[in-house]
């Protein structure tokens, strides 16, 4: 499974800037942080900077159900991948 996400706004706004290997920390926290609320921002809406995810298939919410899972979210089984995503200090 490939997690897509679009940075070209990122890449933008970096190649604005002189010396980008020396962002200042505070910088470099506000982009995470930014991007941390994006992520999450798509796994709640269930699509991603231009598309809507795909809907499960059948398949897919039996072997959900099966395990007890529900129909849960789209990307969602365990939430291992969703928390896998997230700031550090």
């Amino acid at each position: 499974m490939v997690l897509k996400v679009d940075t070209t706004q990122l890449h933008k706004k970096l190649k604005k800037l002189d010396k980008p290997k020396k962002l200042p920390i505070k910088v470099i926290k506000k982009i995470v942080k930014i991007g941390y609320k994006d992520v999450q921002n798509h796994f709640s809406k269930e699509m991603g900077p231009k598309h809507k995810w795909k809907n499960l298939k059948p398949a897919t919410i039996k072997a959900k159900r099966k395990a007890g899972k529900g129909a849960a979210k789209i990307l969602v089984f365990s939430g291992k991948l969703k928390r896998s995503v997230r700031p550090k200090s």
